[in-house]
Formats: structure tokens, sequence, C-alpha cells
């Protein structure tokens, strides 16, 4: 059974990836089951997975302009950072770093971050 659900979560990694699209992947895990002996009760757990995937097209599209100007003040505080690392105004030296920090936090790609960023006077 164990064979069985590796292999299909292989192939739908391999889907995920033939097809180009991002994904986030949560789960919930539970335990059960009780063995009982003459002397001793042993517990043995099992594991049950419950998967949800969303793709970032998806997570995009349901973002409100509260989601959006969360993202861009975000982005606003990454940029003060690495200008007090700097010692200054540091330009656009950590753009794609910060981009791809945002990306990484909100499970965006980078190119969704970079829409957002530009549209950021409009929410």
């Amino acid at each position: 059974m164990k064979h069985i659900i590796v292999t299909l979560l292989g192939i739908l990694a391999l889907f995920l990836l033939f097809c180009g699209c991002n994904s986030e992947t949560n789960y919930e895990t539970t335990t059960s089951s009780t063995i009982t002996t003459e002397h001793t009760t042993e517990r043995k757990e099992s594991t049950t997975k419950k998967y949800t995937t969303y793709t970032t097209k998806d997570k995009y599209s349901s973002l409100t302009n509260s989601d959006k100007k969360a993202i861009c003040e975000y982005i606003e505080s990454r940029y003060d950072y690495y200008d007090s690392i700097y010692g200054g105004y540091s330009g656009d030296t950590y753009s794609d770093t910060i981009m791809k920090e945002a990306a990484n936090r909100y499970g965006l790609t980078v190119n969704q971050i970079e829409i957002i960023w530009m549209n950021m006077y409009s929410y």
C-alpha cells in the first residue's frame, strides 16, 4: 500500500513538473489503532494523509486587494532591510532576492509577485 501511494505521488509530481504548474501541498496526519495483549497494551500508529493541491494560478486569482497590498508592504520592508545592510539606498541590487523571498513566502511565482509589485499603487 505504501509503495502505491509513493508511486502515485511520484506520478503527480511528474505531472506537475511537465505541466509547468507550481503547487503547494497541505496535509493532515491522524494516528489510530491499539493492540491489547495479556500483559501490555501497545499502540501502533498509522498515518493518513489528506492532500489538497493549489496551483499558484488559483492562489493568484483569489488574492484580494488587501492581500496584494500586504505583499507590497512585505516587499517594501525587505527593501528597507537590505538598504540598512547596505548602509543606504541599495537600488535594484537586491531586487531579484527580494522577489524570490516574497514568492516563497506567499506561495506564488516570481512573475506573479513582480506583477503585484508593478501595480502597487492600485491597491
